[in-house]
């Protein structure tokens, strides 16, 4: 089956199927370009009994799964990995600071207080029963430890303190930290203190936090800290040193041990439940799963490991995309009648796990073709995108045949050369005569003396 440019885009699926193209894509077309989404992939079957569950590859950004990941609800302190997010983004690889924790980020107010005054008071003020670094009113703490702090001991005062050093006041810290979450893509998240103690507008989704984590994961800092079971505390002027244990139950012996986890946070609130952002690689997989509102005590914890196992239990698939004997590109070529015939010199196969269906889109692009073309010249190449439009495959495609030159264009070749020929003698006598006038004057000049 031969394809020329145009043709290439408006081949019906049947045609495709003979001509190289796995049955197993639909297909969409295109001006210019062959838009496929696959048919093989499988939703993960799994079940849990979070109310709210998503379970992301953090390679691709794919969902493998989602129960109501899309719908806002309550994060406790699973906020905190948001936070660090935009700290770290700040900081751009400087942790020497040292921020002072004044009185007023340390102030509390009960529960039943914010609620009997709706919520009247600020809403990054902490609470009694909340969890904390200890951190005392003006006492002095390096940056990179108030870090550790926020994400092993979920520390809100060291949130708080972190926030006010860097925003100025945590008011101003929200405001770019929530314009900073909408610049990344995550329209339905807002935040309304930089912890996640209860606040009525304080939300997102298990989707948008799963994605937030998955850009969280792309530094190395973020990833030490999250993985850090044991830190020590350092001496300040308040506080001697203190050895702070990790709170996430994955990374610690116990029960909910998980031995592929590397990360994440925990959270809980009265209004948000038991909350938990993992993080887990098997060495071929890297996984983040986010509940929320877990019915009771751990299920949090066994319903990110019931998602883990299935992640990782789905087996790479492969497909072929163009087989290498079925597959042949035809386009006019310039300076010749004959037609371009060309092809992939092996047969070209797409990889993915069967829980994220691939949706992708090639281009056949050539390059600038004039005759003459050798046999096995490299004249183009398929291009195969992701839906992000990021390249995942490049394959180069070659000429079948020799393609010559019209008699025409030979010719027109031929008496160019000779034209170009004929200019460089006469750019050559006229500088070798004017190299003997010059010579011969010199001679006459030497002679009168």
């Amino acid at each position: 089956m031969e394809w020329s440019p145009l043709e290439f885009c408006l081949i019906p699926l049947n045609i495709l199927r003979s001509a190289g193209l796995s049955c197993g894509f639909k297909v969409q077309f295109f001006f210019g370009a062959l838009a496929i989404t696959s048919v093989f992939g499988q939703p993960l079957k799994v079940k849990v009994k979070s109310p709210y569950a998503v379970l992301m590859d953090a390679n691709s950004g794919k969902v493998l799964y989602s129960k109501r990941g899309d719908a806002q609800t309550y994060p406790a302190s699973t906020t905190k990995i948001a936070t660090l997010l935009y700290v770290v983004e700040l900081l751009d690889g400087k942790f020497d600071d040292e921020c002072l924790a004044t009185s007023d980020l340390l102030k509390k107010v009960t529960g039943k207080q914010k609620i009997e005054s709706d919520y009247a008071f600020p809403a990054y003020y902490l609470q009694p029963d909340g969890t904390s670094f200890n951190i005392c009113s003006n006492e002095k703490l390096p940056i990179e430890a108030l870090l550790y702090g926020i994400i092993l001991t979920s520390g809100n005062d060291a949130s708080n303190v972190v926030a006010n050093h860097l925003g100025g006041t945590i008011p101003h810290f929200m405001d770019a930290f929530n314009a900073y979450l909408k610049h990344i893509g995550c329209r339905q998240t807002h935040f309304a203190n930089p912890h996640g103690l209860h606040y009525p507008t304080h939300k997102t989704t298990a989707c948008e936090l799963a994605k937030i984590t998955r850009e969280a994961l792309k530094h190395p800092i973020i990833r030490k800290i999250l993985n850090t079971v044991e830190f020590q505390r350092p001496k300040t002027n308040k506080q001697p040193p203190i050895d702070i244990i990790n709170s996430n139950r994955l990374l610690k012996p116990g029960k909910f041990y998980y031995p592929h986890a590397i990360g994440g946070k925990t959270g809980y609130t009265d209004a948000a439940g038991n909350c938990l952002v993992a993080i887990a690689n098997n060495g071929d997989r890297e996984l983040i799963a986010v509940i929320f509102k877990a019915p009771e005590g751990r299920q949090n914890y066994r319903d990110a490991i019931t998602l883990f196992d299935a992640g990782f239990s789905e087996k790479l698939q492969s497909r072929p995309l163009y087989k290498q004997k079925e597959t042949n590109f035809v386009r006019e070529v310039g300076h010749s009648n004959q037609r371009l015939k060309a092809t992939i010199k092996e047969d070209v196969f797409l990889s993915y796990y069967p829980s994220e269906e691939p949706k992708i889109e090639t281009q056949l692009v050539f390059n600038e073709l004039v005759a003459p073309i050798k046999k096995g010249e490299r004249v183009g190449e398929i291009l195969v995108k992701n839906e992000w439009g990021k390249l995942i495959i490049n394959v180069p495609i070659f000429s079948k045949v020799n393609v010559k030159e019209t008699l025409f264009f030979k010719l027109l070749r031929f008496f160019t050369i000779l034209k170009l020929i004929w200019l460089l003698l006469l750019v050559l006598g006229v500088i070798g005569g004017a190299l003997l006038i010059r010579r011969s004057r010199a001679c006459q000049i030497s002679q009168e003396d």
